[in-house]
């Protein structure tokens, strides 16, 4: 009798275990696709996207523009690669956001060669550029306004010849901003013109005294004066000759050969906006009311 028992004992833990197991198994979740599976692989839709995934490496230009864009521990921060980073995380891409530093002047040409992937910079979508690479919609409304000393002792009102007659003008290579003051120039010699290499440089030889008033964007402007209160300029609004804030918006660039990665990521960044990713980046890097950053309002 008593190995009878042990063996139904043994018989029915056996089948005891084999259920918990069976019913283990059926309630278990299906594991989640993985980045490269079916899924989850927006990406997919864009070429230049799914080459970008098999490298492993994204690589973006980057200036020195905080807080849109520099590089910090060799790592690219700011609100476009804060942006760009949330973007490959939710179509799908499993890769290392690489930072490429690249002067403004250069990125353009850059991106047209595949040598960059895109940029991570304040860059304007302009008819010129548009010929040679495709822009997405605006990430940052950022126009651009004037730099000048403390109380505004030249007067300057807007960005015309009137206003800026007999001063010196500074902007940085590559902007349409400094475009814009040399065909200011051009229509009055009296204005003189000095390009600096990077924003930080130009709110400098503001601050010093080296010219008259800088040409700069509006969010880079505010924040080196936040960033240091040391440094003597005020940021002018209102100014006449001041671009609309539709013109105004930072874009990507990408490589003419792959619309759909503009067609991807304006779909992506518009969700970012609806569900409040878009500001939580541009309230962490600084920019608030951060809606107004990122809405034509």
């Amino acid at each position: 009798m008593g190995s009878s028992k042990t063996v139904k004992t043994l018989a029915l833990a056996v089948g005891t275990v084999t259920a918990l197991l069976l019913a283990g198994c059926a309630s278990t979740p299906a594991p989640a696709a993985s980045a490269s599976g079916s899924a989850n692989a927006l990406y997919k839709s864009s070429p230049a996207l799914v080459k970008i995934q098999a490298a492993g490496v994204f690589n973006i230009g980057v200036d020195t523009e905080p807080p849109l864009s520099s590089i910090s521990g060799g790592k690219a921060v700011g609100v476009i690669p804060d942006v760009l980073a949330e973007f490959v995380k939710r179509v799908g891409m499993t890769v290392k956001i690489n930072a490429v530093a690249t002067p403004f002047s250069s990125m353009v040409p850059e991106v047209q060669s595949n040598r960059i992937d895109t940029i991570a910079a304040g860059m304007y979508n302009t008819p010129a550029r548009a010929q040679v690479v495709n822009f997405t919609e605006p990430i940052v409304y950022n126009p651009g306004t004037l730099i000048v000393a403390p109380g505004n002792p030249k007067k300057i009102n807007g960005i015309t010849t009137a206003s800026l007659h007999g001063l010196t003008v500074g902007s940085y290579a590559g902007t349409t901003l400094l475009t814009e003051l040399q065909a200011l120039a051009a229509k009055d010699p009296s204005i003189q013109v000095k390009a600096f290499t990077t924003a930080p440089l130009l709110a400098l030889a503001v601050s010093q005294g080296q010219v008259d008033a800088g040409y700069i964007d509006q969010v880079s402007g505010a924040y080196f004066l936040k960033q240091d209160p040391t440094l003597k300029y005020q940021v002018l609004t209102n100014l006449a000759g001041a671009d609309p804030k539709s013109a105004t918006g930072d874009c990507l660039p990408v490589n003419k050969s792959d619309p759909q990665f503009v067609t991807l990521f304006n779909k992506v960044y518009d969700q970012m906006k609806a569900d409040g990713t878009a500001a939580k980046i541009m309230t962490s890097n600084g920019l608030t009311p951060p809606a107004s950053f990122y809405n034509l309002k």
